[in-house]
């Protein structure tokens, strides 16, 4: 039995902007055919609120809140949106997930995309970040091999921000493991003797890692002079290994200081 067509009730959606009931009929490849109080309508992809998919059509029958954005009776063209009604409910949830959210708390997520300056991970209604720097104490060459789409991770909450654009979750799988700074105090100590491998050259001297997770500096007055004729970056190359010695060790800010040589 066909719906008896309501036009006063559409317009009176339209003028004041409520939340109707639209049934699906049929998908088009470019949006829906929905029906809203007996009369056809157009609900365009874009207004879905989410990128239609190739199975977009197991949608129809389904019934679904929209408001109306266009209405001419006399070409039969009434265009409805679901957009902001999707937005709005998304909203509401990260709002309340993020709430929900401690800083120190371990949370279980999904990873959901690699980029080069970290992994967002899933955690239901709201995504967090792991910096790169926030990966490991241990080198990560290869984030995308290492951690990849649908990984489960359990990870620590360390920073959270509602912005106007949604919430920022800072998340961490460094903040799990065991520092190797807590053993620098008994393995290592000032006039030690150490191999050590460049990580980085500044102008200002370079940066060798002794072990994974700990880097110290040798500071450019610690180098020769005859090694610093055209700039230290002439003289040195990352993965290049030294044989240094310890200068200084500050353990409660993670710095250490090296000398050039070794001991005699």
């Amino acid at each position: 039995m066909e719906t008896k067509k309501d036009w006063n009730a559409l317009f009176d959606a339209y003028d004041k902007q409520t939340v109707i009931k639209a049934k699906i009929i049929e998908f088009t490849g470019k949006g829906f055919q929905v029906e809203v109080f007996g009369v056809s309508a157009f609900l365009p992809g874009s207004q879905l609120g989410y990128r239609p998919s190739d199975e977009s059509y197991n949608m129809v029958g389904q019934t679904i809140d929209v408001v109306v954005l266009k209405i001419n009776p006399f070409e039969n063209n009434i265009v409805v949106s679901a957009k902001s009604i999707v937005e709005e409910a998304k909203k509401i949830s990260q709002k309340s997930a993020y709430d929900e959210v401690e800083i120190g708390s371990i949370v279980k997520g999904t990873v959901k995309n690699v980029t080069s300056y970290g992994v967002f991970v899933s955690l239901g209604d709201i995504d967090g970040l792991i910096h790169i720097k926030e990966l490991s104490y241990k080198r990560i060459n290869n984030a995308i091999e290492m951690y990849p789409k649908g990984m489960a991770l359990d990870v620590m909450v360390i920073s959270k921000d509602m912005r106007s654009n949604g919430p920022r979750i800072g998340l961490s799988l460094k903040a799990l493991e065991r520092s190797p700074w807590e053993n620098v105090p008994v393995d290592y100590i000032p006039g030690k003797s150490i191999i050590g491998t460049i990580r980085a050259i500044q102008d200002y001297g370079v940066f060798l890692e002794i072990e994974p997770g700990i880097q110290g500096l040798l500071h450019r007055t610690e180098i020769p002079s005859s090694l610093q004729k055209d700039g230290i970056k002439n003289h040195f190359e990352k993965q290049q290994v030294l044989q240094v010695i310890i200068k200084e060790i500050d353990v409660e800010n993670k710095k250490l200081t090296f000398m050039f040589g070794q001991n005699k």
